[in-house]
């Protein structure tokens, strides 16, 4: 289960990130939390709860591990990583997604 933030937490992540008014934006619970401004949809999460979604990336399918991970995070990876052993490669994805978020 993911760490239990309060909405309102969350809330004024968003106004601090979007320099919004809370009367120019919907906010629901989902995953942290789901925005909808200025005609688009925003996912606000806390690093507990990107974390914990990765964890549960090995739990239930690796392949997600590949199609889950921003590809900026992939570059930054293979920059400081250039011979990457298979048999490190989780244990460096999951150190690298960690320092990226």
């Amino acid at each position: 289960m993911t760490a239990q933030h309060s909405l309102e937490e969350y809330k004024q992540a968003f106004i601090q990130f979007a320099d919004a008014g809370e009367d120019k934006f919907l906010i629901m619970r989902a995953d942290g939390a789901i925005v909808l401004y200025d005609e688009h949809t925003y996912r606000v999460c806390h690093y507990d709860d990107l974390l914990w979604e990765f964890k549960t990336f090995f739990k239930k399918d690796l392949t997600l591990i590949y199609t889950e991970t921003p590809f900026g995070l992939w570059e930054m990876l293979f920059d400081q990583h250039e011979g990457m052993s298979e048999d490190d490669l989780i244990i460096d994805v999951y150190s690298a997604w960690k320092l990226y978020w």
